[in-house]
């Protein structure tokens, strides 16, 4: 009996030893993010030092019915000296079918950015709730969300220590949709009586964004030409909520679909999709273990919409349409695809 309870005690003490002993990353208030995500986060290297700035409003007060504020980012910057022009930023924003999720969903890139000297700018905006639209179209509400938020960036940017010229968007789902509709078709900074000096995005990072390119229309009612990966009913209900009609037109669906711009400001866009396995040298994928709900043809008719050299698209095989799944169950295997994204953006010509 002596002889098991010792055993217990060094078996404990090796434990707590170990838990004490691990490096931490400086994440607050992640409500998004369970005890064992945080225990990921911190068998992981260790992070360079960051400041963290909580809840910085960028518009008037708005909050949801469960008191949730929703005009607010948080911003994590680097410990270190800032280069000549300021740091690289990234603005997250996160997925949740344009219904739900909040800025905390995406708190476990911002070691990786603090890591590759970029601030990180995570911010809340407004989603389809029980708060009236105030343009009538939830959609443009979060539009407009996005710009107000960058232009308070741009305005702030000294502050900060942040490269005006280096500002790079960043979303997942539907996130990334919204990312792609404002990033392709806005400026940082427009000075629409001198061109010249019109700032456009550093580049564009997606994670599994839905261009809605597969939906067609019958009766005022959308639904998907492949049925097979989202009912029908369900995409139906979801734009339409958005968007406010109880029927839509192609029209409505132009303004969702980043493929029906006219022209794209942003010549730096990388698409990161879940796939399968590639099984030759062109464009064909087996799909089948990979991302069902945004399959790999919306990342390549945007890539072929675009221009190839503008456009690239980024496979990592065998994932679900997951973020979680991708920078925390598999990581350093994704961490290296995703830095060395970055890089190429940050580095790459406007």
């Amino acid at each position: 009996m002596k002889k098991i309870c010792l055993v217990l005690c060094i078996v404990l003490i090796l434990f707590f030893s170990s838990v004490f002993n691990m490096p931490s990353y400086k994440i607050e208030n992640s409500t998004q993010l369970n005890e064992e995500v945080k225990m990921l986060y911190a068998s992981g290297q260790q992070t360079n030092a960051f400041n963290t700035e909580k809840d910085v409003l960028y518009s008037s007060s708005v909050c949801d019915s469960k008191g949730v504020e929703m005009h607010n980012f948080d911003i994590h910057s680097p410990l270190i000296e800032p280069p000549q022009n300021g740091f690289p930023a990234v603005i997250t924003i996160h997925g949740g079918a344009f219904t739900n999720g909040e800025k905390e969903d995406f708190d476990y890139i911002t070691p990786l950015l603090i890591d590759n000297d970029c601030i990180h700018i995570n911010m809340n905006y407004r989603l389809i709730s029980d708060i009236p639209s105030s343009n009538g179209n939830y959609y443009l509400d979060m539009l407009e969300d996005i710009s107000t938020l960058v232009s308070f960036i741009y305005k702030n940017s000294n502050m900060y220590n942040i490269d005006v010229n280096k500002i790079i968007l960043m979303g997942y789902s539907s996130g990334g949709n919204l990312a792609l509709v404002y990033g392709l078709n806005n400026y940082v900074y427009e000075d629409k009586n001198n061109p010249e000096n019109n700032i456009p995005f550093k580049g564009i990072i997606t994670e599994g964004a839905p261009m809605f390119s597969d939906i067609d229309i019958k009766n005022g009612i959308a639904y998907y030409n492949n049925s097979s990966y989202v009912q029908d009913a369900s995409i139906h209900h979801k734009l339409s909520s958005m968007l406010c009609k109880s029927t839509l037109t192609y029209d409505d669906l132009e303004i969702v679909n980043p493929l029906c711009l006219s022209t794209y400001k942003c010549k730096n866009v990388k698409l990161i999709q879940g796939t399968g396995i590639k099984y030759n040298n062109d464009d064909n994928y087996d799909n089948d273990n990979g991302d069902a709900l945004v399959p790999i043809t919306e990342a390549l008719s945007l890539k072929f919409r675009i221009n190839d050299d503008d456009c690239e698209v980024i496979t990592f095989k065998n994932c679900f349409h997951s973020e979680y799944e991708m920078f925390v169950l598999r990581k350093p295997e994704f961490h290296d695809i995703f830095v060395n994204t970055l890089h190429s953006v940050i580095d790459g010509e406007n």
